[in-house]
């Protein structure tokens, strides 16, 4: 995608002279992960800005607009209009049946919980609900995703034993899914833990790999707070 990054953007500015609503609704809603992973959050908001301008059919396409427009949102603390952009995708995914699309919008209102609310027993619910939808689809990325965030949701509610079972049960399987995005990331959550808990050789192993493997997936993000732990613990 990055290769081809010239490209793509060309498409969007000619979708959006030539009103081709459904090209530049499927451009933008697909590529929100991507931008998502490599931390491209002002190109990400700007998009999703652009591509609301378009006069939406109730389509997978709009669905997945409001979803990135809910998740950037969030990242900009912007929680209340990231809400409604999430609420809004999930009624839309699930009026199109789409149910991994309603399941990835229920995991994201999950930061909503969290962030707007300050309410861990209701975001652990929610996280709670969304592993079950994976789990009724029998989507293995899904769960593992779900499994790690709910593992760093109870440790922040006080739960470190299963926080950190959590954790290590979904490190294991995207290890196997290949997801070494999310594998650099649960690391990160593991140190965070053994940091907190003051076992600094462990902390100092899974921060030395989180950065390791952040790095290697251009995920700056990561690799600057891992190095910031790091920095603590010494």
């Amino acid at each position: 995608l990055e290769g081809e990054l010239a490209n793509i953007r060309s498409a969007f500015e000619w979708a959006l002279e030539a009103g081709e609503a459904q090209t530049g609704l499927r451009l933008a809603g697909a590529l929100y992960w991507f931008w998502y992973l490599r931390n491209r959050f002002s190109e990400a908001t700007d998009w999703f800005l652009r591509a609301r301008s378009f006069d939406p059919a109730p389509t997978a396409a709009w669905a997945n607009v409001l979803l990135g427009s809910g998740l950037f949102a969030w990242r900009a603390g912007e929680y209340v209009d990231s809400e409604a952009f999430l609420r809004r995708a999930q009624d839309l995914f699930e009026m199109l049946g789409d149910r991994w699309g309603a399941a990835m919008a229920t995991h994201h209102l999950e930061h909503i919980s969290e962030d707007l609310y300050h309410d861990l027993p209701r975001s652990i619910a929610v996280l709670s609900a969304c592993l079950v939808q994976f789990q009724l689809l029998d989507d293995a990325w899904g769960i593992a995703f779900t499994k790690r965030c709910l593992g760093r949701a109870s440790v922040s509610f006080g739960d470190f034993a299963q926080g950190v079972s959590l954790l290590e049960e979904a490190l294991a399987r995207l290890r196997q899914l290949g997801d070494q995005w999310c594998v650099g990331n649960t690391l990160h959550y593991l140190g965070d833990v053994a940091r907190q808990e003051r076992r600094y050789d462990d902390a100092i192993g899974y921060f030395q790999e989180s950065v390791a493997q952040s790095w290697a997936q251009r995920d700056a993000l990561t690799v600057a707070d891992g190095l910031l732990r790091l920095g603590q613990i010494l």
